[in-house]
């Protein structure tokens, strides 16, 4: 008796050890960064500067040449190519179109006629001392250039003039608006800091400088009052001519940025990473991404995915889809996890992962861990039954089944051991649990089994449909009689041989959804086995199936290897987002969606989106045209016009768009004078044949067309000469010679 009383003692001792919670609060949003580097076509992995230009055509600085990405391949330049100088630390354009390259001497290189070509000043330049990388404004043929000791540089029609008033200048253009910062050295103590727009001084400042210090010096213009001013590691937010918030980094600050959904980036210096700061406000605590990377550029495309230059592995891209992830870097138990639950509210979330722990969420924030694994006996978890009438959830492992209360978040351990729970769905006051090739009918407290069956083969998944019990089996579908407790031979009999992942019945629409590895999903009734099928040339991500989930509003959720599926039962519309929207991984192992959050649990930690943010974006690519083939004789097009004889009348138009948010992208053509409306095509290429004489106007756009398509489509206007037996003046002269031979 007192060997058995010390046994309990020491159990319950040793379950509050495990069972503790841990109290780990976080939002960690890590965003997928799809990297290039040089194996990705970059010169260099030191990327110093990144632009994109009025074509949509992404440029890269570096310390080895400048790189044009137009979504395809990277095109490199460097002296060879006409650069004055390989170490280009900035890319600008001016307001004509024209590409300059800033080199980290001071030379300047103009792009033109698919090359670049040194500034003819480059000699003159050089006598007037460093010139400064990031302080270069060029409008209407005019140039402003910042050197380190000899003031401001002027170069316009009227020739050259350098202003001696200040010895150091850095200009910023945002929105059109130009900031002309002046540093003026006093002792080397302290640094005397100005800031004008035109002739009015928006602040002023005098810093305390540590010895053998180096200020970097950034300024960013917010609104008609705000302005944001770096100086070496210290950020000023500035409202009026006064410091209304100041924050202090590890390091100097090298790049600020303000992307479109108010959100600012700060990067730093020394392998610091990137700050992302929500709203510009300076006090909220930061979101870090990139650590371990020094931070040189950060900029915004059309589409507003964001592009980071770093020292150390080339350039990063981000799409701007709203996505908190949380990783075991930031406090989960594991990045692999197994099924997510939650209460009726969706305040609270519960994540499980396969060696018996699980992380308890309320709203965002990750509030506590247990741990149900008992030293040297891992209680395996395999699957999980949510009682959402009375907000219960009962997690089944090898040691036996945890039950936990979502209302007041209490847990009890109930040693109830199975061989392996597949899972769970109640059923009227009953709770049906498969495992393995077994069917047991519980109690709703799991307190009594009712009964149990004994099944022709295993299962792994099942849904009610009715009565009706459908379970998932490596053979088919297996239907069993919940009113008769046995299995109902013919429904669903005679469908392809393949494995069965999932299933779900979807009671608005009266159809069963089977999810297969490899075929896609099958959509069925009763009555007609081959209702619907989709697979990825309907829409989905991937034909390999991980698992299935309905919302309360009957949309159907569906994992894959190659991201998450949203589907609407009612058309087959599917939306879906994968790593590049910022998925912690591809393969999609549970979903769980409440109170218009959806969490995606992924094989490298859990993501977490709005639901009306997925399929949400617009795109807006860009359009070239590569290459004209006339009568499969290629030809060059410069002006946007091509005039051919009326013999070439077979045309091969190849383009493609540039879009880094949509990987594939779809075109709409059309041939004004031709054709009546838009074709679609798939790939980048139209074909016309055998066009009469005309004059035409080939409009091109990319896009999606679950996303919108190009605003301004690419346009080429095309003459056929006519034959010159159409001509007015062979017809004339043919008349005049009839005349002639008839009087």
């Amino acid at each position: 008796m007192k060997g058995s009383l010390l046994q309990r003692i020491i159990i319950l001792l040793l379950l509050f050890w495990v069972l503790k919670p841990s109290l780990n609060a976080f939002d960690f949003f890590q965003p997928y960064l799809q990297n290039f580097s040089v194996s990705e076509g970059l010169t260099s992995s030191q990327i110093h500067f990144i632009y994109q230009d009025s074509n949509g055509l992404i440029w890269f600085a570096s310390e080895k040449g400048v790189c044009c990405y137009n979504g395809l391949e990277f095109k490199p330049f460097t002296t060879t190519n006409g650069l004055a100088d390989n170490f280009v630390m900035r890319i600008t354009e001016d307001d004509e179109g024209t590409i300059w390259a800033v080199a980290e001497s001071g030379k300047l290189s103009y792009f033109k006629d698919d090359t670049f070509h040194p500034f003819e000043f480059n000699s003159t330049l050089e006598k007037y001392g460093h010139i400064l990388p990031n302080s270069i404004y060029i409008e209407q043929g005019n140039i402003w250039l910042g050197t380190d000791n000899k003031g401001i540089i002027y170069i316009g029609s009227d020739g050259m003039s350098v202003n001696h008033k200040s010895n150091k200048l850095h200009i910023h253009q945002h929105n059109k608006n130009v900031l002309i910062g002046t540093l003026n050295k006093a002792p080397k103590s302290k640094l005397e800091v100005e800031v004008n727009e035109g002739d009015q001084v928006v602040f002023e400042e005098v810093i305390s400088l540590p010895e053998k210090f180096q200020p970097s010096y950034r300024f960013l213009k917010l609104s008609a009052d705000a302005r944001l001013v770096a100086i070496g590691r210290t950020l000023y937010k500035i409202d009026k001519g006064k410091i209304i918030e100041k924050k202090e980094f590890p390091t100097n600050i090298l790049s600020l940025y303000v992307d479109q959904k108010e959100r600012l980036w700060v990067g730093i210096n020394q392998s610091q990473g990137a700050y992302i700061f929500e709203r510009t406000h300076l006090t909220t605590p930061p979101l870090r991404v990139l650590r371990n990377h020094t931070i040189n550029c950060i900029t915004e495309d059309y589409e507003k995915g964001v592009w980071i230059a770093t020292k150390e592995n080339g350039a990063y891209y981000v799409e701007s889809l709203e996505m908190t992830s949380f990783t075991q870097e930031a406090g989960l138990s594991s990045n692999e996890l197994l099924f997510i639950s939650g209460n009726k509210n969706g305040s609270v979330s519960i994540i499980a992962y396969p060696e018996g722990a699980i992380d308890l969420f309320s709203s965002c924030d990750h509030t506590e861990t247990y741990n149900f694994s008992q030293p040297g006996k891992v209680n395996y978890l395999s699957s999980c039954y949510h009682d959402t009438d009375k907000d219960e959830v009962y997690l089944f492992g090898t040691q036996g089944v945890v039950h936990m209360s979502m209302s007041d978040v209490t847990h009890e351990v109930k040693i109830r051991p199975f061989q392996k729970v597949t899972d769970a769905i109640a059923y009227k006051n009953q709770v049906i649990i498969l495992d393995h090739n077994k069917i047991h009918l519980y109690d709703e407290t799991l307190q009594q089994e009712l009964s149990k069956f004994q099944l022709s083969t295993w299962a792994n998944k099942m849904t009610l449909m009715n009565d009706t019990l459908l379970l998932a089996t490596s053979k088919g579908i297996t239907a069993f009689d919940l009113n008769n407790n046995k299995e109902i031979e013919g429904l669903f009999k005679n469908l392809p041989s393949t494995r069965i992942i999932d299933i779900q019945y979807h009671q608005s629409t009266k159809k069963v959804w089977v999810c297969t590895s490899g075929q896609g999903i099958w959509i069925l009734d009763s009555s007609s086995p081959y209702e619907d099928i989709l697979d990825e040339q309907q829409g989905l991500a991937s034909d390999i199936i991980n698992c299935i989930y309905q919302d309360q509003q009957g949309f159907i959720w569906v994992g894959s290897n190659k991201g998450l599926n949203k589907i609407n039962p009612a058309n087959y519309h599917i939306e879906h987002i994968d790593q590049h929207s910022g998925l912690m991984s591809n393969e999609v192992v549970d979903i769980y969606a409440r109170e218009g959050y959806v969490w995606i649990a992924t094989r490298e930690g859990l993501s977490k989106i709005k639901e009306d943010e997925i399929g949400s974006y617009k795109i807006d690519p860009f359009v070239r045209f590569d290459k004209i083939i006339v009568n499969n004789t290629p030809r060059t097009v410069t002006s946007g016009n091509l005039v051919l004889p009326y013999s070439d009348n077979n045309l091969n138009v190849n383009f493609h768009g540039i879009s880094f948010r949509e990987n594939a992208l779809q075109y709409r053509v059309k041939l004004d004078g031709f054709d009546t409306d838009w074709q679609l095509y798939t790939t980048g290429q139209a074909r016309y044949n055998n066009l009469p004489n005309g004059t035409y106007k080939l409009l091109v756009q990319a896009g999606h067309p679950k996303h919108g398509w190009s605003n301004s489509p690419a346009t080429l206007q095309i003459n056929i000469n006519k034959p010159f037996w159409k001509t007015i003046w062979f017809i004339a002269l043919c008349l005049i010679v009839g005349a002639c031979l008839f009087y």
